[in-house]
């Protein structure tokens, strides 16, 4: 009889297992399909053709970024993009569903380390899980950002797994593997986004306030760097190849030239006092509000009430509560701001929250975290509301963005023979039409052109308005496409197509000047 009862709960005991598994499998495939279907129907970007255009000429022709044409980031997504795109003619397609596996992905994150973290609590700690990556899912700044092709998804995925390879090196066993893999990762988030680099600091202050002797603490920083150097390869060896446009690119555009650009249009944004307040106006949305306070409250108040040692004690929520400074710092870096650039604070936020509740749990506190906890779910689901409609777009394809613009892309090929002038590369690279590479940044390269001196204009491969005749002599184009962009920075091109009898050709919302 024994052994019948024991057969029975272990039978029991596997079938809760397999209906666990199959739960969340299912929960994350809805996810995906959540995601996929935000990719597939939002609108085109004007920031996502400099990332496909560069991925596909150095697929194509071969040609590296800075060394043969501008590119105004760090290369890893350019990287990542080109080897893609030798598999993949559909450009957009390719990029929009990498973006979306990197954004899947780190949901899935979320989701471990909040299992992790409430792993004293038996089976309820997949509910708290699951409702974390909901509450991800359905931030809107996250539902902004994630899933287009562009350099924000895959640092952030990058740096969420340095953190989470972080926390696993308090650990005795794999200690070294978990602090190399940590190092490697955030380099490669900081080789695809710039901005990730300042994570350095509360990364390697965690590593060194430990309790280790002080030998010990320096081995295991030399350890984090290096592995960061060695992940930062690509972008050492394209800047060895290419140092004067490396750091024009990526420091005089963004800094310097960018700024002036912006106050000749008057931009405001570009002024550091509008740059600090930018992250105000994010709170207009309730759930970044809610989370920020559920942050301050979960995380820093409720430890803090014991004395800063008790919240410092806690080394998630120091490395979380370090961190965050330090992803604002690169956040409010470019000029102007953009609500994109705050995207990587929203996980690590989260995450501060997802600590500080578990830590909250057993105490006496627990009640009102609960209640800060029900309210930030009560928010995520509305979120989730909102974004249903979207679904009726994803049943039909022929409405799906990245279709649409390689059905254009096919198009114009069909219409023309040669290169193609344009700001808005995607479209003829979409259909394999080559482009002029010194445009392969689409309008950000042509616009701060008139704020370079003309005799180094060569050296970075920018070509000005008053320049553009000469530019084109040798080579004239078979095709200029325009009505991608603003008719400012277009002028220039249709007058020259005008003066030499170019004749014009409507492809969709676009216009082909044919020779």
């Amino acid at each position: 009889m024994m052994r019948g009862n024991q057969a029975s709960e272990n039978t029991g005991s596997i079938s809760k297992k397999i209906l666990l598994v199959s739960g969340i499998t299912v929960f994350f495939l809805l996810l995906f399909l959540g995601l996929f279907t935000r990719a597939m129907t939002r609108e085109l970007n004007r920031d996502e053709g400099q990332f496909i255009a560069a991925g596909a000429l150095l697929a194509r022709h071969g040609y590296l970024p800075y060394q043969d044409y501008p590119y105004f980031h760090l290369p890893n997504l350019a990287l990542v993009f080109a080897a893609l795109f030798t598999k993949c003619n559909h450009l957009l397609l390719a990029g929009r569903c990498f973006n979306v596996a990197c954004g899947w992905l780190a949901l899935v994150l979320v989701f471990c380390l909040t299992a992790n973290a409430f792993r004293k609590v038996g089976s309820l700690r997949w509910i708290i899980a699951g409702l974390a990556a909901i509450a991800l899912f359905a931030n809107r700044l996250f539902r902004f950002t994630s899933g287009r092709a562009w350099n924000h998804d895959l640092p952030v995925l990058a740096s969420l797994a340095a953190l989470a390879a972080l926390l696993l090196s308090d650990r005795e066993r794999w200690r070294r593997f978990w602090l190399g893999l940590a190092g490697f990762l955030l380099g490669a988030a900081i080789g695809a986004r710039l901005s990730f680099a300042p994570l350095v600091a509360p990364f390697a202050f965690f590593i060194v306030y430990q309790r280790a002797t002080r030998n010990q603490r320096l081995r295991d920083l030399a350890l984090f760097l290096a592995t960061l150097f060695i992940a930062l390869g690509p972008t050492w060896i394209l800047w060895a190849r290419a140092p004067t446009q490396f750091v024009f690119d990526n420091f005089v555009y963004n800094g310097k030239l960018n700024r002036i650009y912006q106050s000749s249009i008057g931009t405001h944004g570009v002024w550091l006092s509008r740059r600090l307040l930018f992250p105000f106006e994010l709170l207009k949305f309730p759930q970044n509000a809610i989370l920020i306070l559920a942050f301050i409250y979960l995380a820093v108040w409720l430890p803090a009430r014991g004395g800063w040692k008790i919240l410092l004690a806690d080394r998630r929520l120091r490395l979380i509560t370090f961190s965050l400074p330090f992803l604002l710092l690169g956040a409010l870096a470019p000029s102007p701001s953009y609500k994109q650039y705050y995207y990587a604070l929203v996980p690590f936020l989260l995450l501060g929250v997802v600590f500080g509740l578990a830590r909250a749990w057993h105490t006496i506190d627990r009640h009102r975290a609960r209640v800060v906890a029900g309210l930030l779910t009560v928010v995520s689901v509305i979120n989730l509301i909102i974004d249903l409609p979207s679904v009726r777009d994803f049943i039909s394809p022929q409405r799906w963005t990245p279709l649409r613009v390689h059905e254009i892309g096919r198009n114009l090929c069909a219409l023309t023979n040669g290169e193609i002038l344009t700001l808005v590369p995607i479209f003829p690279l979409e259909g394999n039409a080559p482009i002029y590479k010194e445009f392969a940044t689409g309008p950000f390269a042509w616009r701060v052109a008139p704020f370079v001196p003309e005799q180094f204009q060569p050296t970075v491969g920018i070509v000005d308005a008053a320049h553009l005749e000469t530019y084109l002599t040798a080579v004239p184009p078979a095709a200029i496409l325009t009505g991608g962009e603003t008719s400012v920075l277009e002028q220039p091109l249709n007058d020259y197509a005008r003066k030499h009898r170019y004749r014009l050709r409507r492809v969709s919302d676009l216009y082909l000047w044919v020779r």
